[in-house]
């Protein structure tokens, strides 16, 4: 039987941890442009930051919902095919990833327009600039994840590299020159990500390649709608619920109490956002492998992987939160030029609380595998009921504070929700799809 210290030895040697240190420098980088271009703006005053990262987060639902509808189902799908049967899914993924993105981003123009319509401009200037920005993030984020889907940790690296570092260096030096608006970060990450995107075809163009005898787009697309919606229905709607519970906060606040508040939440968030990094980092290394696991080994190898990522990756986790909960002010103070130190208190209750939102993530990986994802959707659909009663009292009553502790309750609810889900799949669950030979493939 490998032992926890065998498990964490392979992650940490050999061909497979090179690529995971690969996959995890480019998380860092990732989440580290992210970060930077938050505290960038941060640095401009809390109202500001609020309008900023309002916006911002319509990118973000645009993000999680390719993520359920599109590259979730393909990091599990893909590694389970074989030669002309993945190059048709993968063409079939990219002609409905197109047709989403252009979807969305007319949305958001069209929103945009109507709202300058009614008299607010400022609005309807940033979700005109945001349009643009959410085609090159998603075709970029949908090349990266079929890399990811290959193995090739390093292509990735490079290419987020170019993406995530053209936007960081010209924010730094439109902060540093004064120059900085909200605006201009959006026209930034346009850039980077458009230059991905080109990059990101050229390194995935054998990825594409048109099989002998492959049916017409529209029905290959249709067979791609087909073989994704049994995951995606599901991850779809919990998608939807996940942003009413947790994203909704913010828009809440604004609402409720003041842009301004709602700026101030964010701020906080994005320090904490850092260990989101190790979280996303672990979900892109171990998504696709633990498909595999269960691919190769059944469900006690599944099982098994996860037991064994939770005595691995939890203690990083917890220990960067502790460090923030014990000198988060200071760091604050340095991060944001002291703009924010009356919420210290704030912070270190938010990084004690973030622990138990991270206690699900490995689960939430296992279940992913298994293509399972009504737990999910269940899990989300409790918060949501408590995000729109009793959450909106709480934060309506006491302002920042309540939208933290609804924050603390939100992670139980899933948590709870999420660790009964996966000890009855031990009982209940049965493949429902095996992976098709070569003929079928062909």
């Amino acid at each position: 039987m490998t032992s926890p210290v065998k498990f964490a030895a392979n992650l940490l040697s050999g061909p497979t941890a090179r690529k995971g240190y690969t996959t995890t420098l480019d998380q860092t980088v990732v989440s580290g442009a992210s970060f930077i271009t938050k505290l960038a703006v941060a640095r401009l005053g809390a109202e500001t930051f609020g309008a900023f990262t309002l916006t911002y987060g319509l990118l973000m639902f645009a993000n999680g919902v390719q993520t359920a509808a599109i590259t979730g189902p393909l990091g599990v799908i893909a590694p389970k095919l074989n030669g002309a049967g993945a190059s048709t899914y993968l063409r079939a993924s990219l002609r409905l990833q197109v047709l989403f993105v252009l979807a969305f981003a007319a949305l958001v123009a069209l929103s945009g327009l109507a709202l300058g319509a009614l008299g607010h401009g400022y609005i309807r200037v940033l979700l005109l600039t945001l349009a643009p920005a959410i085609i090159a993030w998603q075709l970029q984020e949908f090349m990266r994840r079929v890399m990811f889907t290959e193995g090739r940790a390093a292509a990735v690296a490079l290419n987020d590299a170019v993406s995530y570092g053209i936007q960081v260096i010209g924010v730094l030096w439109l902060l540093q020159a004064g120059q900085l608006t909200p605006l201009a970060a959006f026209w930034l990450i346009t850039l980077g990500q458009g230059l991905g995107v080109i990059l990101g075809a050229w390194q995935t163009r054998s990825s594409f390649r048109s099989p002998p005898g492959e049916p017409a787009a529209p029905t290959t697309v249709r067979l791609a709608v087909n073989r994704n919606w049994f995951m995606a229905r599901w991850s779809l709607a919990a998608n939807l619920v996940q942003w009413a519970s947790e994203q909704i906060n913010p828009y809440l606040m604004a609402l409720l109490a003041s842009l301004a508040l709602s700026g101030t939440y964010n701020a906080l968030m994005n320090i904490i956002g850092i260990a989101w990094m190790l979280s996303f980092a672990a979900e892109s290394i171990l998504g696709p492998r633990a498909a595999r696991a269960l691919a190769s080994g059944g469900r006690p190898a599944l099982d098994k992987f996860i037991h064994f990522t939770y005595l691995v990756l939890t203690p990083p986790v917890i220990a960067f939160l502790l460090v923030i909960a014990v000198f988060g002010g200071p760091i604050m103070g340095l991060l944001y030029h002291h703009q924010y130190d009356a919420f210290r208190p704030q912070l270190s209750f938010l990084a004690v609380s973030a622990m138990f939102f991270f206690v699900h993530k490995p689960i939430a990986i296992g279940l992913r595998a298994l293509e399972h994802a009504r737990p999910t959707f269940v899990a989300y659909s409790w918060s949501t009921v408590y995000t729109l009663t009793v959450n909106l009292y709480i934060i309506h009553r006491f302002g920042l504070w309540g939208a933290l502790f609804g924050g603390l309750v939100q992670s139980i609810i899933l948590t709870v929700v999420l660790v009964q889900a996966w000890r009855s799949t031990r009982r209940t669950w049965q493949p429902h799809w095996t992976a098709p030979t070569q003929g079928d493939a062909a």
